[in-house]
């Protein structure tokens, strides 16, 4: 008898469960049609593309608390596990449509990333993004560096990047060894760097002045073979001396120069040693010590 019941109410039940998925679904495309599903979400940012860097940027915002929607054409991109561990919506679909956009309720968001690995759909995403909401800030990913730089100003879009641009030179110093970090500037990259001053360098016995280079290098501060820091006061009229570790912060021609200034000179081997007194203010100075 209980097995009747229970088969009967089986029975019954598949219809209600089958018109509750139903209404779903048909109540969601309508919202979607309406433009309903945009007030379910404000102040978020929406990043349209998780591959490689969308990944790390969707991660980074939410460790910073800021709320992100993301979208992405493929439901088995690079960033997908990482929106779904995260608990960030993710939308499947293409971010240079309209309605896809607006499922991302990006009218009332903070702003919009289009960092897909497409200069095309980047830019139309970016473009119907400020067609829906015309002061929506916008940040757009670009591999060509003369095409961003032509859609930023055309377009007045806050900030375009070439990540081949900003990449190489990051790149090409980190295969030096002695680049610490960069630092994007505008659409220019600054490199931080360690340098040591060699034996009979062509900046041995110049003052950290001198060492300067406007628009090209910035010192930071210098320490001493000792690994004594230099005093900011006595910055400027200081003669720098072999071992001296000359932190720096340069543009990449800017860079090139000093290390080429600060390396040892070939011919330094057989020279006569010379005797330096670091005459700088350390505490306890230490011991005068023989150059090669």
């Amino acid at each position: 008898m209980t097995q009747t019941i229970l088969a009967f109410a089986s029975i019954a039940l598949i219809p209600v469960l089958t018109a509750t998925v139903v209404d779903a679904v048909v109540k969601s495309r309508l919202e979607l049609a309406d433009g309903s599903l945009t007030r379910r979400a404000s102040g978020h940012v929406v990043v349209a593309g998780i591959g490689g860097v969308g990944s790390h940027v969707i991660s980074t915002l939410h460790e910073l608390g800021v709320d992100v929607v993301a979208i992405d054409k493929s439901a088995d991109a690079w960033g997908a596990h990482v929106a779904r561990d995260l608990g960030v919506p993710l939308i499947i679909g293409d971010a240079s449509r309209k309605d896809v956009l607006l499922t991302a309720s990006v009218p009332t968001c903070r702003a919009l990333l289009a960092i897909t690995a497409d200069d095309a759909t980047n830019l139309e995403t970016a473009l119907v993004g400020r067609a829906i909401r015309r002061d929506i800030p916008v940040v757009l990913r670009l591999f060509d560096e003369d095409f961003a730089e032509r859609i930023q100003r055309a377009f007045n879009i806050r900030v375009s990047r070439s990540v081949s641009y900003l990449a190489a030179p990051s790149f090409a110093a980190h295969m030096l060894g002695q680049v610490l970090d960069t630092i994007s500037v505008g659409r220019h990259v600054l490199l931080l760097a360690d340098l040591t001053v060699g034996a009979y360098a062509t900046v041995e016995g110049q003052t950290v002045g001198d060492l300067r280079r406007p628009r090209q290098a910035w010192i930071l501060e210098v320490t001493n073979a000792h690994g004594q820091r230099l005093p900011s006061s006595a910055a400027g009229g200081r003669r720098l001396q072999r071992g001296d570790v000359v932190r720096v912060v340069a543009t990449r021609s800017g860079l090139a120069r000093l290390i080429a200034e600060t390396t040892a000179a070939p011919e330094s081997a057989g020279r006569v040693p010379i005797v330096i007194h670091d005459s700088l203010p350390y505490g306890n100075p230490p011991a005068p010590r023989k150059g090669v």
